[in-house]
């Protein structure tokens, strides 16, 4: 299969197809229930085995493995608590406190079940200017391979062009992270009054959008930061970029609505979807839609949009 879902089955989604063209199209937002009921990879059981050489335990050292399909999934330590992908989602219905209401918007696994996510719709749309709005999301995800810990956070996608816009200050919106260990459902409250101070940090990114809204960007200091963002090397990869980057800001999905054509806040967008539909394209990796998912909310693509609104702030605000 060419994506890291191993099937069509593996994802289900509410809108428009995903890039990759697989999923399970829903009619309207699902609760946890139904969304584990539209993915069954999600329902699957991951156990902990101890890792055994030569028929002896080896110390300290476990598989973590899939239970319906018997897949290992990754190495981990004695003390790793296996967070279900059911028990992530009652996660998310208790730090949202509604634990029955329809609000996923999509769900899924990533490379047989090492990595999962779902993202759930926040009733709240914040606008930019006149008729461009943000949707609200909270976004957790979590592995079984032990390369990461559970991450919750707040996640703002420009609705016009499904953008995922960062946070000031830090990555494509700020996380609370627990370690697999001890009891995570016990710590929900944590997570709701981090959530609110994370609220109250966006309220300060929204108002720098809008002061970016206002901006009309001379040359001069569009130079500045598309040559920052992108520095000169042997190659002319660099001055592509920054020409793919000045058309999508004329051309871009939404770059001519009244408000966003020629400011700042139109160029960041379109530096923002030049990472978020563009990042891989011709890649010949057989993952590289999901790659490209993985990074636009915890990679690369997410560190760079921070980047670039950081930028935009410093040179066009001064």
């Amino acid at each position: 299969m060419a994506h890291g879902l191993a099937d069509s089955k593996d994802m289900a989604f509410v809108g428009e197809l995903p890039w990759h063209r697989l999923g399970v199209k829903l009619d309207k937002l699902a609760t946890s229930a139904e969304m584990m009921t539209a993915v069954p990879s999600l329902a699957a059981r991951v156990d902990k085995e101890q890792i055994l050489r030569k028929g002896e335990p080896v110390s300290g050292k476990f598989y973590t493995v899939r239970s319906d399909s018997d897949t290992v999934l990754g190495v981990v330590g004695q003390d790793y608590r296996v967070l279900q992908n059911a028990e992530a989602f009652r996660m998310l219905d208790l730090i949202t406190m509604d634990s029955n209401g329809p609000k996923y918007e999509t769900a899924g696994v990533l490379w047989g079940g090492r990595k999962v996510w779902a993202l759930a719709r926040v009733p709240e749309f914040l606008e930019v200017v006149p008729g461009d709005t943000l949707a609200q999301y909270l976004l957790i995800s979590n592995s079984h391979d032990g390369s990461q810990a559970v991450r919750i956070m707040e996640t703002p996608i420009r609705v016009v062009c499904q953008n995922t816009l960062s946070m000031a200050q830090g990555g494509s919106g700020k996380s609370m992270k627990l370690r697999h260990s001890g009891d995570l459902l016990a710590k929900v409250s944590d997570v709701q009054d981090a959530l609110r101070i994370v609220r109250q940090d966006f309220s300060e990114t929204l108002g720098l959008y809008k002061a970016l809204a206002k901006d009309y960007p001379s040359t001069e200091e569009v130079d500045t930061v598309l040559k920052s963002l992108f520095p000169d090397t042997k190659s002319d990869r660099a001055n592509l970029q920054r020409r793919r980057v000045v058309n999508l800001w004329g051309t871009g999905i939404g770059a001519n609505m009244r408000g966003v054509e020629g400011t700042s806040w139109g160029l960041y967008n379109a530096l923002t979807e030049l990472t978020d539909h563009y990042a891989n394209d011709g890649s010949k990796r057989p993952d590289a839609d999901d790659m490209r998912l993985n990074s636009i909310w915890f990679g690369s693509g997410a560190a760079f949009k921070a980047q670039a609104l950081n930028t935009l702030a410093d040179v066009c605000l001064k």
